[in-house]
């Protein structure tokens, strides 16, 4: 289903939740890793089916899996993430054979590396619920748009606070969202829409942020460093994500002392992170965030408007400058609005769920064929990686990240564009749920979300 509407010239061609049909083409699994040490997966989306009309053929390809450690190649082949390639193994590479073209792997290492608690689960696996994003390679004709209703959420934005700030009081993140509704109506929006509560740190968050390093997988529990308004910490944390430690939705949200026709407002400030970065000046690692700020304003207005959560909504306007940095000396880049939106009963239920988010990560075969499997694919990686030229190449690359001279984000991530839920049925076939538009330009990218198949592998 297509996640977000697809408009052109204010006017809506293609709704949220309209069918979307596919079938997958091409299934290549790790296995043992003796013939490949990632996996491959080919996604052909077929056509859509607009209300009330008949299904229009559609020739698109796969552009990103959202908050994915996959990617997508340029004939839209998603390619899973290389098991071997995470910090417990790169880290505990031979130092004194770093400058040696030693193709040998390193028996005691290996060993070591064998027993180690933590390892990412090498196959591609979507659950429902994971938005992918596709890119349309013909035009695509579909019923008449019709005029999107205007509507009207009177909260006076020069009124909201600007800007949340850090524990130590600098200016962070920007107040890019309000809500008007109870605390269960914003409770339930969230949770129907996919989004999950962050939990308080303690030790044994502090202990899963290590596993999920390790084993490079995403924790829908995952607590957020403490960032305060008006002296208050924030009364609601939400955040979404896949299968990563590195990338997530999330946003903090604070009940003000405004209300609109007798309804509480709450503010929230909204931020994606990309990747992970580190801080030279404060000597630790933190994650990176997209500095167009607003496309995370629209992800999160879209996630609930799909879930049938959002009465109203509009864009109030405020000065504010276009560019400003937050505590971290992350750039953000911002029109200075706040997207108003007003909740109401949700109309459907929650695609996917965080117990098939763990299912995901769980190995199929007995525990020593997973150990087995572990060996091969970390001896193929000494092979092929463990020399001077492929790891001059990788500490070059990791600087360059730490550094922040490289844009994290995957092309369509950075586009506010329609996105797609898509959710794969039986016999390979996928029905996706999107917003239309009356004539899709090729090129157009739209982001599909998985629904309606426990998993796929």
């Amino acid at each position: 289903m297509l996640a977000v509407p697809v408009e052109l010239d204010g006017k809506i061609g293609l709704p949220a939740r309209t069918p979307v049909s596919g079938r997958v083409s091409s299934v290549r699994p790790v296995g043992m890793g003796l013939r490949r040490d990632r996996a491959y997966l080919d996604i052909e989306i077929t056509s859509i089916r607009p209300a009330g009309s008949e299904s229009i053929p559609v020739i698109a390809r796969v552009v990103a899996v959202e908050n994915a450690r996959e990617k997508a190649g340029k004939t839209g082949r998603i390619m899973g993430a290389v098991a071997a390639d995470v910090p417990q193994v790169f880290f505990t590479l031979r130092t004194y054979q770093l400058p040696v073209l030693s193709p040998f792997p390193d028996p005691i290492r290996l060993l070591r590396l064998g027993v180690f608690p933590f390892f990412p689960q090498p196959e591609i696996r979507l659950p429902r619920g994971t938005d992918l994003w596709v890119r349309l390679a013909e035009p695509v004709k579909v019923p008449e748009a019709r005029v999107k209703a205007p509507a009207s959420v009177a909260v006076d934005a020069a009124r909201l606070p600007k800007q949340v700030s850090s524990t130590k009081g600098k200016p962070a993140d920007v107040v890019n969202l309000a809500f008007v509704g109870s605390q269960e109506e914003l409770d339930e929006a969230f949770e129907r829409s996919g989004w999950d509560r962050a939990h308080e740190p303690n030790w044994r968050t502090a202990f899963h942020t290590v596993r999920n390093v390790f084993a490079q997988r995403y924790d829908p529990y995952q607590p957020m460093s403490r960032m305060k308004l008006h002296g208050r910490v924030a009364d609601r944390q939400y955040q979404r994500g896949l299968n990563t430690y590195s990338k997530r939705h999330h946003l903090r949200v604070w009940k003000t002392e405004e209300e609109l026709g007798g309804r509480p407002v709450w503010v929230a400030a909204a931020t994606h992170d990309i990747g992970i970065r580190y801080l030279w000046k404060r000597f630790h690692f933190t994650h990176a965030i997209d500095p167009k700020i607003d496309v995370e304003r629209a992800k999160v207005a879209a996630d609930l408007a799909f879930s049938g959560c959002v009465e109203d909504s509009e864009l109030r306007a405020r000065e504010f400058p276009g560019v400003l940095r937050n505590a971290e000396g992350a750039r953000m880049e911002t029109d200075g609005g706040v997207l108003a939106l007003r909740l109401k009963p949700c109309e459907f239920d929650r695609v996917g769920s965080v117990a098939e988010l763990a299912q995901a990560y769980k190995w199929k075969m007995p525990f020593w064929k997973k150990m087995l499997q572990r060996q091969v694919l970390i001896v193929r990686n000494d092979f092929v990686r463990l020399n001077v030229l492929w790891n001059g190449g990788r500490l070059a690359k990791r600087a360059v990240l730490a550094l922040g001279k490289r844009d994290h984000r995957n092309p369509a991530e950075t586009m506010i564009m329609p996105r797609t839920r898509w959710s794969p049925g039986t016999e390979n076939v996928w029905s996706t749920s999107t917003a239309s538009t009356a004539a899709s330009p090729a090129g157009i990218t739209a982001s599909l979300s998985i629904e309606n198949a426990p998993l796929l592998e």
